[in-house]
């Protein structure tokens, strides 16, 4: 199977599984830079064929930056999370992704609202727990009043 028709078919897949997609195709445009490298002789050839291999690897590189950074973004709506600061980068490629310091921000800000809602969702259900717990024995105690009430008329 031809190259162009290998990232074709691969591109199909971007929309359930993006990230896996555009890594194969990343991949597989690699080892056809790889193939041209290992036939060129001179290191001029080789120089250039690096070259376009980084030009053209930017390009999915690019949009997994940006997938990421997507995701990370509409997590944070998703939580009404605010971080202030946050810088954002285009490439020549068009895609928009954060860099590296503010996804790291991102990232701890979510896990820590994360981690919040773990907390207060576990004291709900202890809470829950306990009176769930005080019910089921004043419940016994009634029981016990009416079977005692039943055999002392």
């Amino acid at each position: 199977m031809d190259l162009p028709k290998k990232l074709r078919l691969l591109g199909r897949f971007k929309r359930f599984f993006p990230i896996w997609a555009i890594t194969l195709q990343a991949a597989v445009l690699k080892r056809a830079f790889d193939s041209d490298l290992a036939a060129a002789k001179d290191w001029n050839s080789r120089q250039a064929i690096l070259a376009s291999r980084e030009f053209e690897m930017s390009e999915y590189d690019g949009a997994i930056y940006s997938l990421i950074s997507n995701k990370l973004a509409k997590r944070a709506r998703k939580l009404h999370l605010r971080v202030e600061g946050l810088e954002w980068h285009d490439d020549q490629w068009g895609n928009r992704f954060l860099d590296d310091h503010s996804e790291f921000k991102l990232y701890h800000a979510i896990q820590d609202e994360r981690r919040k809602i773990w907390e207060f969702r576990l004291k709900v259900i202890g809470v829950l727990g306990a009176f769930l717990a005080s019910l089921i024995g004043i419940i016994g105690a009634l029981i016990g009043l009416v079977s005692i009430w039943k055999k002392h008329p």
